[in-house]
């Protein structure tokens, strides 16, 4: 069983929902729900970010890319990282830091996470090539 399904099948019997009260609330098919937590198939990001909402979690905990569950615990952990490295300016820095990231970061961090390393590659090309572009059109702009 992966991740994903022990991580969905946990959070749901929590919540005390069946699976079929999770899709009528979700709008995500009962056998697509049982697929995911038999481990059949995995939720898109799309799919996972309505069960997040739902169970109060982060996409990322939901997918079983983190085993943070939420924001809450994600400022905990940042703080508890502080406490143990006092290089970082301060604590305050840090939380604030995380929650001044644009919601697109989390999402874009989440995809590429999930890539391989030639397309990690293929994305900091492109992530670049559009860097020197901006810069390119700004110089013309200021013309």
């Amino acid at each position: 069983m992966s991740s994903t399904a022990k991580i969905l099948k946990e959070l749901r019997k929590t919540k005390g929902v069946t699976m079929q009260q999770l899709a009528d609330i979700t709008d995500i098919s009962k056998s697509t729900i049982n697929n995911y937590e038999r481990g059949i198939a995995a939720p898109r990001m799309d799919k996972a970010k309505i069960l997040a909402e739902y169970f109060d979690v982060l996409p990322e905990y939901i997918l079983g890319l983190t085993t943070i569950k939420n924001r809450d615990e994600e400022r905990k952990e940042s703080s508890r990282a502080v406490d143990e490295n006092k290089d970082f300016a301060s604590q305050s820095w840090i939380t604030d830091t995380i929650d001044d990231l644009p919601r697109d970061f989390h999402e874009i961090n989440t995809i590429y996470r999930t890539l391989n390393s030639e397309n990690k590659t293929k994305v900091n090309k492109y992530a670049s090539d559009l860097q020197r572009l901006q810069e390119f059109e700004t110089k013309l702009d200021e013309k």
